[in-house]
């Protein structure tokens, strides 16, 4: 069992070439994307700092590059980085970025429905006609 974290590091060439070079990535999705990022996703890991190495081993990579100091003008896009990770828990996660493009990756909330399909949309009025009739 465990409590499991969703977790994307996404980072330019230099970063990448480091987390590349880790003897384990434990199940990562890795997926270069367009203007020359990578990304490294995981779904549902456990995420534990201080409990697994293999996450050590990258999260020492990734707090070299978020905490480096890149001057006034931030890193160059080689040494670009941006980490989060999503609990379970509605409050549980963490986001940093090295750079002042918070757009690359964000936490989204949203509503979600499980197990559900939809059958039938409509307007409002239609939906209301629907509900009169009883045929909805």
């Amino acid at each position: 069992m465990g409590y499991y974290s969703e977790v994307s590091i996404l980072c330019g060439r230099n970063v990448a070439k480091k987390l590349v070079e880790l003897p384990e990535l434990f199940g990562a999705d890795i997926t270069k994307r367009l203007g020359g990022t990578y990304q490294f996703y995981w779904e549902s890991v456990k995420w534990y700092e201080g409990s697994f190495k293999e996450v050590d081993a990258v999260m020492e990579i990734v707090n070299k590059y978020l905490h480096k100091d890149f001057g006034p003008d931030g890193p160059d896009k080689p040494d670009f980085c941006s980490y989060i990770r999503i609990g379970e828990d509605l409050d549980d996660s963490d986001c940093e970025c090295n750079s002042f493009d918070w757009d690359s990756q964000w936490i989204q909330k949203k509503v979600c429905i499980d197990g559900e399909d939809i059958c039938d949309t409509g307007t409002h009025d239609e939906i209301k006609k629907k509900f009169n009739e009883e045929i909805w």
